[in-house]
């Protein structure tokens, strides 16, 4: 009998050995010199986006150089997802996500929200929530509408449907379409 695991063995020493090298170096940090271009954004005529990590961008001074410099949209990665954004059936919490868009408006970015409806990163209570189709239509419209609302007018436009549909074409499985049905889309 042979392992499996014993196959790959020197694929995973490679790995091990590569890993011990990379952060074994020394290494300097990266400065990035944005100074060599103009900015991506000045140079088109539509808008150039980029995802933002707020935590990087509060926090680390060459992502934000590069970021003010090269782009005039931003897109948050994570923030406005349902986890973040609706943590729980009764409560919002837009903190977060705010100080993004005071930033962008700040720094004369324009915001894509992204995103309204996923079938990943939802919170818990989402995923254990018991109703009829009619009280999950309900609740579909509520947080669409509560969320859109708190950013009226600072958005300049929104994924509100992402990634319904499989590679094959398909509608994707999610609890939106288990509850509501394809009409939620």
């Amino acid at each position: 009998f042979i392992c499996p695991m014993m196959m790959y063995r020197p694929f995973h020493y490679f790995m091990l050995t590569l890993a011990t090298l990379l952060f074994s170096c020394e290494r300097e940090p990266i400065e990035a010199d944005c100074s060599l271009s103009p900015g991506l954004y000045r140079s088109s005529d539509f808008s150039i986006g980029v995802a933002v990590d707020l935590y990087q961008l509060e926090n680390n001074p060459t992502y934000q150089n590069l970021l003010n410099q090269q782009f005039n949209q931003l897109t948050p990665e994570n923030i406005f997802k349902a986890d973040r954004l609706h943590p729980a059936e009764e409560q919002y919490y837009f903190t977060e996500a705010d100080r993004l868009v005071v930033y962008a408006e700040t720094h004369a970015k324009e915001m894509h929200g992204h995103n309204l409806v996923w079938h990943q990163q939802l919170p818990i209570w989402l995923k254990n929530y018991r109703g009829s189709k009619a009280q999950w239509e309900e609740l579909f419209e509520d947080h669409i509408k509560t969320i859109v609302s708190h950013f009226k007018g600072k958005l300049r436009a929104w994924d509100v449907v992402n990634e319904p549909f499989l590679d094959d074409g398909n509608l994707r499985p999610s609890l939106w379409l288990e509850h509501i049905g394809p009409s939620y889309i």
